[in-house]
Parts: C-alpha cells; structure tokens; sequence
C-alpha cells in the first residue's frame, strides 16, 4: 500500500522532471523556418542575444520568454528538490505557480503576431518543450500541495 510520502516524493519527481525540461528548452529551437531545403533555426539563448542586441524594438518582450521560462523552472527545480526531504503545501503552490508562469510565457511567445508573421507557424521543439515543463511542474506542484500537511 502506497503512503501520502512516497505519493508526495513520485510529485516531486514529476516537478523536477519538468523543471529540467524547462531549463533544457532554452537551449533548443524556439523558432524554425523551412524553406524548401533550407532551415533556419533560433534557439532561446539567440532569440535572448537579439533582445539584448537591440532593446529599442517594440515588441522585444517577446524575445524574453525563453529566458523567463528559464528563470520560472529553475524556480521549480529549487521548490521541487526542497521538497524531496521536507514537502510542504507552500512549496507545492510555489512550483504550481512557476508552471502557470512557463505556459505563461509559452502562451505570449505562441500567440506573437507581427504583420503577416505568426509566431505559431514557426515553433520549435524549444518552446513545445518548454509547454511540456510548464504542465509537468503544474502537475506536480499540485500534487505536492495536495498530499502535504
């Protein structure tokens, strides 16, 4: 029979899953286009280098995301390895809340649009990836929450 620590320790788990998929993201492609033969690729570390390379943009805060859900799941990866020896309910809402920040920040990034260029038709595994730790750390900061005292 399984007890409420070693439900809550399976959350953590899936919390610190999710976090390294998250931190893993930045480094990925976020952006990709295909033109016949020819790909093009941005990564979230480039797309952060563009950013900073010309901030008078107008829509920079796009090109922050990647960096965001960087900062968001290391976030979770300190709440969820916190929680391995001690889980609490704050900590379970701590990395509910960093998940809720990544899709966040995926969301803004997905939903860009600027003339005719739609951020959707050009995600790379990156940002998909980065949906995934968002969920993940949702779910098991939750889960953490919920078995905690």
């Amino acid at each position: 029979m399984t007890t409420n620590n070693s439900i809550g320790t399976a959350f953590s788990a899936v919390a610190l899953i999710g976090a390294c998929i998250g931190i893993i993201s930045i480094i990925l492609a976020w952006i990709t286009v295909s033109i016949f033969f020819y790909t093009e690729s941005q990564t979230g570390l480039d797309l952060v280098k563009n950013a900073f390379d010309d901030l008078s943009q107008k829509d920079v805060y796009v090109l922050f995301m990647p960096l965001v859900v960087a900062l968001l799941s290391i976030s979770g990866l300190i709440g969820a390895a916190l929680s391995f020896s001690k889980p609490k309910k704050g900590r379970g809402i701590q990395i509910t809340v960093s998940g809720v920040g990544v899709l966040i920040a995926f969301i803004i990034f997905a939903t860009y649009k600027s003339g005719f260029i739609e951020m959707s038709d050009l995600l790379g595994t990156g940002a998909y990836l980065a949906a995934v730790g968002g969920i993940l750390l949702m779910v098991g900061g939750v889960g953490i929450a919920a078995t905690s005292k």
